[in-house]
Protein backbone atom coordinates (compact mmCIF):
# COMPACT_ATOMS: atom_id res chain seq x y z
CA UNK A 1 0.00 0.00 0.00
CA UNK A 2 1.33 3.25 -1.04
CA UNK A 3 0.32 5.84 1.30
CA UNK A 4 -2.24 8.88 -0.57
CA UNK A 5 -2.00 10.43 3.10
CA UNK A 6 0.56 11.78 5.38
CA UNK A 7 0.69 7.81 6.77
CA UNK A 8 3.34 5.86 6.32
CA UNK A 9 3.38 3.57 3.22
CA UNK A 10 3.11 -0.20 3.74
CA UNK A 11 4.10 -4.12 2.57
CA UNK A 12 2.32 -6.98 3.80
CA UNK A 13 3.71 -10.79 2.50
CA UNK A 14 0.87 -13.39 2.87
CA UNK A 15 -2.02 -11.61 2.95
CA UNK A 16 -4.35 -8.38 2.80
CA UNK A 17 -5.06 -6.13 5.50
CA UNK A 18 -9.20 -4.88 5.15
CA UNK A 19 -7.90 -2.09 7.54
CA UNK A 20 -6.07 -0.52 4.51
CA UNK A 21 -8.84 -0.88 1.63
CA UNK A 22 -12.50 -0.04 0.98
CA UNK A 23 -14.76 -2.20 -1.03
CA UNK A 24 -14.03 -5.19 -3.24
CA UNK A 25 -11.44 -5.87 -4.70
CA UNK A 26 -11.09 -6.47 -8.60
CA UNK A 27 -9.10 -9.10 -10.09
CA UNK A 28 -6.94 -8.52 -13.41
CA UNK A 29 -5.29 -11.21 -15.13
CA UNK A 30 -1.47 -10.68 -16.33
CA UNK A 31 -1.05 -10.45 -20.23
CA UNK A 32 2.05 -12.24 -21.74
CA UNK A 33 3.67 -8.84 -23.24
CA UNK A 34 6.44 -7.73 -21.08
CA UNK A 35 7.68 -10.45 -18.46
CA UNK A 36 9.66 -8.01 -16.51
CA UNK A 37 6.75 -5.98 -15.32
CA UNK A 38 2.88 -6.63 -13.78
CA UNK A 39 1.65 -5.94 -17.18
CA UNK A 40 -2.25 -5.59 -17.84
CA UNK A 41 -4.56 -5.29 -20.53
CA UNK A 42 -5.27 -1.21 -21.14
CA UNK A 43 -8.64 -0.89 -22.79
CA UNK A 44 -9.27 3.49 -22.78
CA UNK A 45 -8.39 6.48 -20.66
CA UNK A 46 -10.72 9.48 -19.98
CA UNK A 47 -10.79 12.27 -18.67
CA UNK A 48 -14.54 13.09 -16.70
CA UNK A 49 -16.85 11.35 -19.34
CA UNK A 50 -14.29 11.66 -22.39
CA UNK A 51 -11.78 9.63 -24.29
CA UNK A 52 -8.35 10.93 -24.23
CA UNK A 53 -7.10 7.73 -25.95
CA UNK A 54 -6.65 7.90 -29.69
CA UNK A 55 -3.27 5.70 -29.70
CA UNK A 56 -3.27 2.14 -30.26
CA UNK A 57 -1.36 1.26 -26.95
CA UNK A 58 -3.15 -1.73 -25.42
CA UNK A 59 -1.20 -2.50 -22.44
CA UNK A 60 -0.53 -0.98 -19.04
CA UNK A 61 2.51 -2.08 -16.57
CA UNK A 62 2.20 -1.20 -12.90
CA UNK A 63 5.26 0.23 -11.33
CA UNK A 64 6.37 1.52 -7.98
CA UNK A 65 9.75 3.09 -9.71
CA UNK A 66 7.71 5.82 -11.56
CA UNK A 67 6.39 8.59 -9.71
CA UNK A 68 3.64 9.58 -12.30
CA UNK A 69 0.99 8.38 -14.54
CA UNK A 70 2.80 8.13 -17.89
CA UNK A 71 0.25 8.08 -20.83
CA UNK A 72 1.44 7.60 -24.55
CA UNK A 73 2.29 10.41 -26.12
CA UNK A 74 -0.27 11.11 -28.32
CA UNK A 75 -2.91 10.38 -25.39
CA UNK A 76 -1.32 12.69 -22.96
CA UNK A 77 -1.50 15.66 -25.86
CA UNK A 78 -5.49 14.99 -25.33
CA UNK A 79 -5.68 14.82 -22.15
CA UNK A 80 -3.09 17.74 -21.99
CA UNK A 81 -5.66 19.91 -23.81
CA UNK A 82 -8.62 19.16 -21.89
CA UNK A 83 -6.56 19.94 -18.59
CA UNK A 84 -5.67 23.66 -20.05
CA UNK A 85 -9.51 23.71 -21.56
CA UNK A 86 -10.99 22.54 -18.57
CA UNK A 87 -11.91 26.19 -16.64
CA UNK A 88 -10.21 30.12 -16.76
CA UNK A 89 -8.59 29.12 -13.69
CA UNK A 90 -6.47 26.37 -15.77
CA UNK A 91 -6.99 27.91 -19.19
CA UNK A 92 -4.48 31.19 -17.24
CA UNK A 93 -2.63 29.23 -14.89
CA UNK A 94 -1.61 25.83 -15.44
CA UNK A 95 1.17 25.90 -17.80
CA UNK A 96 2.86 22.64 -19.49
CA UNK A 97 6.59 22.57 -20.14
CA UNK A 98 9.38 19.54 -20.94
CA UNK A 99 11.96 19.25 -18.84
CA UNK A 100 13.20 15.76 -18.85
CA UNK A 101 9.33 14.60 -19.20
CA UNK A 102 6.67 16.57 -20.02
CA UNK A 103 4.39 17.71 -17.66
CA UNK A 104 1.74 20.63 -16.37
CA UNK A 105 2.03 22.37 -13.08
CA UNK A 106 0.84 25.63 -11.59
CA UNK A 107 2.67 28.06 -9.15
CA UNK A 108 -0.99 28.22 -7.37
CA UNK A 109 -1.56 25.82 -5.02
CA UNK A 110 -3.64 22.80 -6.06
CA UNK A 111 -7.12 24.03 -4.42
CA UNK A 112 -7.80 26.10 -7.22
CA UNK A 113 -8.17 23.20 -9.73
CA UNK A 114 -9.89 20.62 -8.23
CA UNK A 115 -13.10 21.85 -9.22
CA UNK A 116 -12.80 22.90 -12.27
CA UNK A 117 -10.49 19.49 -13.81
CA UNK A 118 -12.14 16.00 -14.24
CA UNK A 119 -11.71 12.88 -12.64
CA UNK A 120 -9.21 10.79 -14.75
CA UNK A 121 -10.09 7.11 -15.48
CA UNK A 122 -8.12 3.90 -16.97
CA UNK A 123 -10.15 1.13 -17.68
CA UNK A 124 -8.31 -1.87 -17.42
CA UNK A 125 -10.10 -4.75 -19.05
CA UNK A 126 -13.46 -4.00 -18.66
CA UNK A 127 -13.17 -1.94 -15.26
CA UNK A 128 -12.69 2.02 -14.62
CA UNK A 129 -10.29 3.06 -11.87
CA UNK A 130 -11.60 6.89 -11.50
CA UNK A 131 -8.99 8.68 -9.92
CA UNK A 132 -10.67 12.11 -8.78
CA UNK A 133 -8.26 15.81 -9.32
CA UNK A 134 -6.98 15.30 -5.76
CA UNK A 135 -5.57 12.02 -6.45
CA UNK A 136 -3.21 12.90 -9.34
CA UNK A 137 -2.33 16.36 -8.12
CA UNK A 138 1.26 16.43 -5.85
CA UNK A 139 1.22 19.95 -4.06
CA UNK A 140 5.02 21.05 -3.16
CA UNK A 141 6.61 19.26 -5.42
CA UNK A 142 9.40 19.36 -8.06
CA UNK A 143 9.74 23.38 -7.30
CA UNK A 144 5.98 24.00 -8.18
CA UNK A 145 3.21 24.77 -5.89
CA UNK A 146 0.98 22.01 -7.77
CA UNK A 147 1.78 19.29 -10.16
CA UNK A 148 -0.79 17.12 -12.31
CA UNK A 149 1.42 14.00 -11.84
CA UNK A 150 0.67 12.80 -15.69
CA UNK A 151 3.60 12.90 -18.04
CA UNK A 152 4.17 10.28 -21.14
CA UNK A 153 6.22 8.11 -22.97
CA UNK A 154 6.36 7.62 -26.85
CA UNK A 155 3.47 5.63 -28.49
CA UNK A 156 6.20 3.59 -29.80
CA UNK A 157 6.63 1.58 -26.24
CA UNK A 158 3.11 0.47 -26.80
CA UNK A 159 2.67 0.83 -22.96
CA UNK A 160 1.26 2.75 -20.14
CA UNK A 161 3.02 3.10 -16.88
CA UNK A 162 0.74 3.07 -14.15
CA UNK A 163 3.13 4.71 -11.37
CA UNK A 164 3.08 5.82 -7.49
CA UNK A 165 0.30 8.42 -8.50
CA UNK A 166 -2.01 5.57 -9.45
CA UNK A 167 -0.85 2.64 -7.08
CA UNK A 168 -1.09 5.65 -4.26
CA UNK A 169 -5.10 5.55 -4.75
CA UNK A 170 -5.63 1.61 -5.04
CA UNK A 171 -4.27 -0.99 -2.26
CA UNK A 172 -2.64 -3.68 -5.03
CA UNK A 173 -2.22 -7.20 -3.95
CA UNK A 174 0.39 -9.37 -6.34
CA UNK A 175 -0.07 -12.89 -6.45
CA UNK A 176 2.78 -15.30 -7.92
CA UNK A 177 0.46 -17.86 -7.65
CA UNK A 178 -1.91 -17.40 -9.71
CA UNK A 179 -0.67 -14.58 -12.06
CA UNK A 180 -3.14 -11.90 -10.92
CA UNK A 181 -3.56 -8.35 -9.49
CA UNK A 182 -6.31 -7.54 -7.28
CA UNK A 183 -6.78 -4.02 -6.75
CA UNK A 184 -9.32 -2.24 -4.81
CA UNK A 185 -9.84 1.31 -2.93
CA UNK A 186 -6.89 2.53 -0.54
CA UNK A 187 -8.59 3.67 2.54
CA UNK A 188 -6.35 6.89 2.56
CA UNK A 189 -7.35 7.94 -1.14
CA UNK A 190 -9.78 10.98 -1.66
CA UNK A 191 -13.17 10.95 -1.73
CA UNK A 192 -14.09 10.03 -5.32
CA UNK A 193 -11.95 7.38 -6.04
CA UNK A 194 -13.72 4.34 -7.02
CA UNK A 195 -14.01 1.17 -8.88
CA UNK A 196 -16.20 -0.39 -11.03
CA UNK A 197 -16.80 -2.54 -13.69
CA UNK A 198 -18.21 -1.84 -17.28
CA UNK A 199 -20.39 -4.14 -18.72
CA UNK A 200 -19.58 -5.09 -22.53
CA UNK A 201 -22.31 -4.92 -25.34
CA UNK A 202 -22.49 -8.73 -25.44
CA UNK A 203 -23.77 -8.76 -21.75
CA UNK A 204 -26.39 -5.93 -22.18
CA UNK A 205 -27.48 -7.45 -25.20
CA UNK A 206 -27.91 -10.60 -23.57
CA UNK A 207 -29.33 -9.31 -20.65
CA UNK A 208 -31.59 -7.47 -22.70
CA UNK A 209 -33.38 -10.38 -24.65
CA UNK A 210 -33.28 -12.47 -21.23
CA UNK A 211 -35.73 -9.35 -19.94
CA UNK A 212 -37.20 -9.57 -23.05
CA UNK A 213 -37.99 -13.33 -22.88
CA UNK A 214 -38.93 -13.15 -19.95
CA UNK A 215 -41.87 -10.48 -20.69
CA UNK A 216 -42.98 -12.09 -24.05
CA UNK A 217 -43.66 -15.99 -21.91
CA UNK A 218 -45.02 -14.10 -19.19
CA UNK A 219 -47.75 -12.22 -21.58
CA UNK A 220 -48.06 -15.44 -23.36
CA UNK A 221 -48.85 -17.08 -20.06
CA UNK A 222 -51.69 -14.29 -19.48
CA UNK A 223 -52.76 -14.20 -22.73
CA UNK A 224 -53.15 -18.31 -22.18
CA UNK A 225 -54.41 -17.94 -18.57
CA UNK A 226 -57.64 -15.39 -19.86
CA UNK A 227 -58.46 -17.39 -22.92
CA UNK A 228 -58.94 -20.90 -20.66
CA UNK A 229 -61.02 -18.98 -18.36
CA UNK A 230 -63.58 -17.33 -20.75
CA UNK A 231 -63.55 -21.55 -22.81
CA UNK A 232 -64.53 -22.36 -19.51
CA UNK A 233 -66.93 -19.25 -18.72
CA UNK A 234 -68.83 -20.27 -22.13
CA UNK A 235 -68.70 -24.34 -21.56
CA UNK A 236 -70.93 -23.50 -18.35
CA UNK A 237 -72.92 -21.38 -19.48
CA UNK A 238 -74.33 -24.23 -22.51
CA UNK A 239 -74.14 -26.69 -19.95
CA UNK A 240 -77.08 -24.69 -17.73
Amino acid sequence: QLSASPLASTVQFGASDPANFVGGFATLSLVDRYNDWWTLSLTNTYFGSTSVMTSAVAYAILSTGQSMIYLAKTDFKNFQQMIQDAGPNSRANIVCRTVLYEYCFSSLPCSNFTSELQPLTIRLENTNFVIPPAGYLLENTMNHQCVIAVSYISDGREMYILGETFLRNFYAVFDYTTNKVQLAVNANAPVGTKIHTVKSGWVIFAYTMAATLALLIMCIGTFCFITRCCCRKKISERAK
